[in-house]
């Protein structure tokens, strides 16, 4: 080997060394670190999910229905995730609502039970607080009997009709498995009782 082909091989063979011993710097590990974890996340399809959504909720409410008075309103509902891709991380969820309502006075009383499937849109506002709209139809079925005490005058029936809701509220997470919704404005209409206003609060947990 000659004089001048030795001194570039040392000259080489120095350079390499000094890349070797020089540190990376935070910025080149932070960027070479996020790349890792965005290729990570286009492999596996991993999204972040809002809380308190995102699992099949089973959960009860108790309200009122004013209509020409008021009357107490409890039911049990069962919600889950809609798998969809929308903008803004908002969420869609199914519904079905075993809804029922009572009414007594004057020898007469009144039971209403809806079967009241729907679908729900779920708008994170802030992470504690998810603004949500609910629109259902179903059946309900009022059974409706006359007790006077006079004979010949008392009875009683059963109607059936269909059943529209729509309402909106907030759904609070309490934690990612147990949220608290309120609802504090809804319509209920019925084709054979007319409309009434809703208001409920009710507690659901995921099954899943």
């Amino acid at each position: 080997m000659n004089t001048r082909t030795a001194l570039l091989v040392a000259a080489l063979l120095g350079a390499t060394s000094a890349l070797a011993e020089t540190p990376m710097s935070a910025t080149h590990l932070s960027l070479l670190s996020g790349a890792s974890e965005a290729q990570g996340y286009a492999a596996t399809g991993t999204t972040h999910a809002t809380r308190g959504t995102g699992h099949l909720f089973l959960g009860g409410y108790v309200g009122l229905l004013t209509n020409s008075g008021t009357v107490p309103n409890l039911g049990i509902e069962l919600a889950g995730p809609i798998p969809a891709a929308l903008p803004n991380n908002l969420h869609l969820e199914w519904t079905g609502a075993l809804d029922t309502w009572f009414d007594s006075g004057g020898g007469a009383s009144v039971f209403n039970l809806s079967l009241i499937p729907g679908g729900r849109i779920v708008i994170p506002l802030i992470p504690e607080v998810l603004l949500h709209g609910d629109l259902g139809i179903g059946l309900g079925f009022t059974h409706v009997s006359l007790d006077t005490g006079f004979a010949g005058f008392d009875g009683s029936s059963t109607d059936v009709s269909l059943v529209f809701r729509i309402a909106a509220g907030a759904i609070i997470p309490l934690t990612d498995r147990v949220r608290l919704d309120v609802a504090p404005l809804g319509l209920q209409t019925y084709t054979t009782g007319g409309t009434g206003f809703s208001m409920r609060v009710g507690l659901s947990v995921a099954l899943d």
